[in-house]
């Protein structure tokens, strides 16, 4: 008999080690490209969620300030109902000023 022949055992042992070996090997390179996508991920998922809180925070601050703008807009409309109050008296009185200046100066008098 041949030397393969006499050995078929010890052949398949060594040809299961090889492909547990190459399996092993396979599985590992497989995890660590895994292990370093997660990884990036988990950095990049935090970058993301510093950024939403951020724009969270802004947020929460316009939504706060709103009530408060709601005051000064008030506020400035009740001022400018006071000056066009005013505007308005003036424009009566310079009204009345321009009417008696454009009356002659004889009208009247005599």
């Amino acid at each position: 008999m041949s030397w393969i022949g006499d050995n078929l055992v010890w052949l398949s042992v060594a040809v299961c080690l090889a492909a547990i070996v190459i399996g092993i090997a396979v599985a590992a390179v497989a995890g660590l490209r895994l292990w370093r996508s997660a990884r990036a991920a988990a950095r990049h998922a935090a970058t993301a969620a510093a950024a939403l809180q951020a724009d969270v925070d802004r947020l929460n601050a316009s939504v706060e300030a709103i009530p408060r703008r709601g005051e000064e807009i008030q506020v400035e409309v009740a001022r400018l109902q006071a000056r066009v109050a005013a505007l308005g008296v003036l424009a009566s009185a310079a009204g009345t000023a321009a009417s008696a200046l454009r009356t002659p100066f004889g009208d009247g008098l005599t």
